[in-house]
């Protein structure tokens, strides 16, 4: 008659977590920011909710750059904006927008 030998139930867990591990560091080697964006990633990092797009005061907090600056881009043409349909002052900065700022703005 034949041993059947099983594998260690804690051994199964063990291997399958590290398969998982192994399968998420690779996918983040290939590709690190969330969703492919750079501004999405640093406003996670500064402690914002994922979102498409953020307030200007919160785009000037994950991209530390001043107010005024956004506001002066924004005016300038060189970043996009959008206002929402019924509100006059309330003005959004989609991710995707920031992440052409900062391409057509690296040195």
């Amino acid at each position: 008659m034949a041993t059947v030998t099983t594998a260690d139930p804690l051994e199964e867990l063990v291997s399958t977590i590290q398969e998982g591990v192994d399968r998420y560091r690779r996918r983040m080697e290939e590709n690190p920011y969330p969703c492919g964006s750079r501004a999405l990633a640093f406003a996670r990092a500064a402690g914002l909710p994922a979102r498409m797009a953020y307030t200007v005061a919160d785009t000037a907090r994950y991209t530390g750059v001043p107010t005024s600056t956004i506001r002066d881009e924004m005016g300038a043409g060189r970043l996009a904006f959008v206002t929402p349909p019924g509100s006059e002052r309330r003005t959004l900065i989609r991710v995707d927008a920031v992440d052409a700022w900062m391409d057509e703005n690296q040195r």
